[in-house]
């Protein structure tokens, strides 16, 4: 922010900047607000808050929406372990026990004994927001699958795309949106994201 705030002009544009700069700084829960912000600011302006090299907003406001793991740099993209997320409270972590997850469109609702959370993931980062075990229960309800997702003995595959992990092999709970799998062990207590595309 401090580089860009002098090209901003004004207060106003400061702050809708500042709101796309904070979801690029992890602030996963705030992505469908800053690209609304983002639609009314200089093309210039947005491509710096997202450290952008090229494209319209255009182009790039359609992979953002389109899919969380949308790398507007190009330099990710595919079936590709992502992130892992939480940890155990007694180090600084949100959960008690090992986690348990489940799938409510493109967010997550996380059980971890009889505490809730829904967690908000993409390119940028994860968050988490205080849920209900009425709300994870719905949630735990919807066991859809990719249709072009297999699992074969701890490796996922799509599209002539293969990755192996550990997670996967004896998973405590494994979901999957149309973009994610989250995946926990009875052992850890981190959640394991992989990106689909």
């Amino acid at each position: 922010m401090a580089t860009i705030a002098p090209r901003c002009g004004d207060l106003e544009t400061l702050l809708r900047v500042g709101q796309v700069a904070a979801w690029r700084a992890g602030l996963a829960h705030h992505r469908s607000g800053a690209l609304a912000v983002a639609d009314g600011l200089d093309e210039g302006l947005v491509r710096a808050a997202l450290d952008v090299r090229s494209g319209s907003w255009k182009e790039l406001r359609a992979g953002f929406h389109d899919n969380p793991w949308f790398d507007p740099n190009g330099e990710r993209s595919g079936l590709r372990l992502v992130a892992e997320v939480g940890a155990f409270r007694g180090f600084g972590g949100l959960f008690r026990q090992p986690p348990q997850v489940a799938a409510a469109e493109e967010q997550f609702l996380v059980r971890s004994g009889a505490e809730h959370w829904l967690m908000t993931v993409d390119l940028y980062g994860a968050t988490f927001h205080r849920a209900t075990a009425g709300e994870f229960e719905q949630a735990a309800q919807n066991r859809a699958w990719p249709r072009d997702l297999e699992l074969k003995r701890g490796t996922l595959i799509r599209g002539g795309q293969s990755l192996a992990l550990p997670v996967l092999e004896q998973p405590n709970s494994l979901v999957a949106s149309a973009y994610t799998v989250a995946a926990t062990t009875p052992h850890s207590h981190t959640i394991t994201l992989v990106a689909l595309g």
